[in-house]
């Protein structure tokens, strides 16, 4: 495995020599890339007490800006007038006196129900605290008083941090889906606009070693947070694919 990297890395010429590697090694290939790329997302998710900075961040604008809930909780009961539903980060978050009145299509949501707090994936309940327990007594969402909205976000992150080993699986497998795509729509669009008279399948394994450029300097972008990297890796890709399959074209 270390070979292969290092050659798709330093001589891409030679990525022709891999043309026929099995389907099984390729695909494990594939996942070690997707891995990688995952590593920073894992690394964020897995440091941070209760939600990471950039979820905190929007969490604490989403309740000073645009939460609007008419009603409150009183002896760790909530009461509203009509129900709520918005929006931070990856979140739906509602508010709700009756859950079933309520949307629940999106995959992650944080319901504030009548007696407690809940997250939601995709329609299934996978934790529970009642406001009792995360010590919310009362709460009077008309106030709009900064130490007011901050003891709801400190509950949020509260309940957060409490289930966070039940809700992150979910969050660190919805984001490696998400990149195992993005990795194969770059290989597949390269590999269906190569009309060099090659299979389908031979441009397609090619082309997954190329991609390792790509991989590699997308999670420098995400360490450093120099957005510019990852477009230099689309364009290397590019570069290290047509220096493959000139080498392709050379032999045949």
């Amino acid at each position: 495995m270390y070979n292969k990297i290092k050659t798709s890395l330093f001589t891409p010429s030679k990525i022709i020599e891999f043309i026929n590697d099995k389907w099984t090694f390729i695909w494990l290939y594939f996942f070690m890339l997707v891995l990688i790329l995952l590593i920073p997302n894992v690394i964020v998710h897995t440091t941070s007490k209760g939600f990471n900075p950039y979820q905190y961040q929007n969490l604490d604008y989403f309740v000073k800006n645009e939460l609007r809930v008419k009603g409150q909780i009183e002896n760790y009961e909530l009461n509203i007038e009509s129900g709520y539903h918005g929006r931070f980060e990856r979140f739906d978050f509602i508010v709700t006196n009756d859950n079933l009145q309520m949307d629940l299509s999106s995959a992650h949501m944080i319901i504030m129900s009548k007696y407690s707090i809940k997250y939601v994936f995709n329609q299934i309940e996978v934790s529970s605290k009642t406001y009792q327990e995360l010590g919310l007594e009362s709460y009077d969402f008309k106030d709009k008083t900064t130490a007011n909205q901050r003891e709801l976000i400190a509950v949020i992150d509260e309940f957060y941090e409490m289930n966070k080993s039940s809700i992150i699986p979910f969050i660190i497998a919805e984001e490696a889906i998400v990149i195992a795509i993005d990795i194969l729509i770059f290989i597949v669009i390269i590999s269906v606009f190569n009309f060099k008279p090659i299979p389908f399948k031979f441009k397609f394994k090619i082309n997954l070693y190329a991609a390792t450029i790509y991989v590699l300097l997308s999670l420098f972008a995400t360490l450093t947070q120099i957005g510019l990297l990852s477009y230099i890796g689309i364009i290397l890709m590019f570069i290290y694919s047509n220096r493959a399959f000139r080498r392709v074209i050379s032999i045949r």
